[in-house]
């Protein structure tokens, strides 16, 4: 199964009405800290804000928790959908310390995540957590794309905390599982707004 679709195909342009969206919601640049005013930013660096802007926007997920029905907060969504360090971090140390910063049991496998140091919108470097390794990437955008298609293709569950960016990225820009997957209604007034559902289409 060859799917000729990425989120890499989405231009500045969507990126930025996508946070012209953002911007009627919520403060969400307080929480990625950076600079609100994303008109300086270049399209590379527009798209890279845009996609991990998505917890800030979307519903956030809620899980069963020892009976209790507990909801992630944006904090927590974010720092699992993209983990941003700072320079002088050691790959090494930060992979011997994963399940006990992100509290993830010995017994449970640890889901792909996306590892960038220093910058959100220029990141010094990008990785792919998986199966204990960090894998080097060309660009962010080219991150998310592995660390999706390692979800799919490896039918791997999205964590619990973001479920809601990954499904969005899965039905909205990738076109796959549209009708397996019940998107929120803010997802699906983003969608509207945004305009861009299946002018990336999967090729079986």
């Amino acid at each position: 199964m060859n799917y000729q679709c990425s989120p890499r195909g989405v231009s500045g342009a969507v990126a930025r009405k996508f946070l012209q969206y953002a911007d009627k919601q919520n403060r969400w640049f307080r929480h990625l800290g950076v600079d609100g005013h994303h008109s300086t930013l270049t399209d590379n660096e527009v798209c890279n804000v845009a996609v991990q802007c998505l917890p800030c926007v979307l519903s956030l997920s809620s899980k069963k928790i020892n009976g209790k029905n507990d909801r992630a907060t944006i904090a927590q969504a974010l720092t699992s959908f993209v983990n941003v360090q700072p320079i002088g971090i050691t790959i090494p140390h930060y992979l011997e310390n994963l399940r006990e910063t992100f509290k993830v049991p010995r017994e449970e496998a640890f889901q792909p995540l996306i590892l960038i140091v220093v910058d959100c919108a220029c990141p010094e470097q990008t990785f792919v957590i998986i199966d204990g390794e960090a894998v080097p990437q060309e660009s962010f955008m080219q991150a998310v794309d592995f660390c999706f298609k390692a979800f799919y293709v490896l039918n791997i569950e999205y964590p619990w905390q973001y479920s809601t960016s990954w499904q969005f990225l899965q039905c909205v820009l990738y076109g796959i599982g549209v009708s397996q997957v019940k998107l929120s209604s803010v997802a699906h007034s983003l969608e509207a707004y945004l305009k861009v559902r299946r002018s990336i289409s999967a090729k079986k």
